[in-house]
């Protein structure tokens, strides 16, 4: 066996998500060009647990779970003794997880955000391994307090690597730490088009279908901001649809949502979808008014598809795309200013199809062919490289930190 990675998710709200995608895939390849590889991540009920664990196990690598069935107990009566010591203010806060760090020659710590627990950072130090970070989303409204700057910068410090799936999140999170490091590389997610996708476009009908498509939970993506805009009075004589699929801790809310703003004959839930070609076979354009991201998957997959893809300008959605070429920019997440983009796209809809394939040609220079496989020859690198100058004063600052 080669080199030992070990892979650490912190994903803790769903069994499963986009920022899932790069290290699962990452670890079937390690595993399949004869490295060893672990992966820890939360604890599901088996009847709720993404298909790709199980992929994970049948190809020999090993699972193991942190947190347990009695995961929302404990979490929940954490939540509540943190909150009386906040308020006391004389001990530090308690914590129940165990990430099951394995001995490795490299974790790899998976965060949906841009910060990381502390304590199995503290793991590798206190072993001398080393760890990279993969940051999947940051969002310019959450700022770390100033008793949590210290910490974040000796994690980012103590880390061989920091990947970032797109340049905004890198630069976001520079500003935030205050320091920038030439180890803070910007990596491509994979996503699950072909790129042999042949272009087609859907057939002409009297009524053409957009679609959303993304969680639904309206604090990150941005549904609600779609719904009021397309609510307002212009749109409702005219001949578009709207698609909604996903699903999401908020999906009957936004029903009630839709519901209220007169929207049930213009809009509708289509679920959870898995074949794309599903969705991009009746849609001419995707619509995502995220108030933040990484890069979404989506925008990727539909621009492979050849579809011009609608987007607010937060994070890394405005990278793949360029405005008024193959899609459209709203200049923030804002009901006017989805709106206004709505209505550019509504005025340019001769021109979609045309946009789609400059989007389906423009990915395609955009992109690695294969991102895993890049990522992949990072992490090996960050595994055999000589050990870094920082380690050692890293280890002792983190030490202070928490004594």
């Amino acid at each position: 066996m080669g080199r030992h990675i070990h892979f650490v998710s912190f994903l803790r709200r769903s069994p499963w998500g986009g920022s899932e995608e790069l290290y699962s895939k990452a670890a079937l390849w390690l595993q399949q060009h004869k490295a060893q590889v672990s992966v820890s991540m939360k604890w599901w009920p088996e009847a709720i647990r993404h298909p790709r664990v199980s992929e994970l196990q049948n190809l020999g690598v090993e699972v193991s779970f942190w947190g347990g069935r009695y995961t929302f107990l404990r979490s929940w009566c954490t939540q509540g003794i943190n909150r009386v010591i906040q308020l006391i203010g004389c001990f530090p806060p308690i914590h129940t997880m165990a990430y099951a760090v394995r001995d490795a020659d490299l974790v790899v710590f998976s965060s949906g955000g841009n910060s990381f627990p502390s304590d199995p950072v503290r793991t590798c130090q206190q072993r001398g391994q080393k760890y990279v970070l993969i940051i999947q989303s940051v969002s310019e409204a959450t700022w770390p307090r100033d008793t949590e700057v210290a910490e974040w910068r000796a994690i980012y410090q103590g880390a061989e690597a920091a990947f970032f799936v797109s340049r905004a999140n890198r630069e976001s999170t520079v500003c935030q730490l205050g320091f920038d490091d030439p180890k803070f590389q910007v990596v491509v997610n994979p996503n699950n088009a072909s790129w042999e996708t042949p272009f087609t476009w859907p057939a002409d009908t009297e009524r053409a279908e957009w679609a959303f498509v993304g969680r639904l939970e309206p604090g990150h993506k941005g549904v609600d901001l779609l719904l009021r805009a397309f609510s307002r009075a212009r749109w409702r004589d005219r001949a578009v649809h709207l698609n909604l699929y996903g699903n999401g801790f908020s999906e009957q809310a936004l029903t009630r949502t839709k519901s209220m703003l007169g929207l049930d004959a213009q809009v509708t839930f289509r679920g959870q979808v898995s074949e794309l070609d599903q969705i991009w076979q009746r849609n001419e354009m995707l619509i995502l008014p995220s108030r933040h991201e990484g890069l979404p998957l989506v925008v990727t997959e539909a621009m492979l598809y050849g579809r011009p893809c609608l987007v607010t300008n937060v994070s890394g959605n405005a990278e793949q795309l360029e405005d008024g070429v193959t899609g459209f920019l709203a200049v923030g997440p804002t009901v006017d200013a989805v709106d206004e983009a709505l209505e550019r796209a509504w005025i340019e809809r001769h021109r979609l199809r045309d946009m789609g394939l400059a989007a389906y040609e423009s990915i395609r220079n955009r992109i690695p062919r294969d991102p895993v496989h890049v990522f992949c020859e990072l992490l090996l690198q960050a595994a055999t490289a000589p050990e870094a100058e920082h380690s050692t004063n890293f280890s002792e600052e983190f030490i202070a930190l928490k004594s």
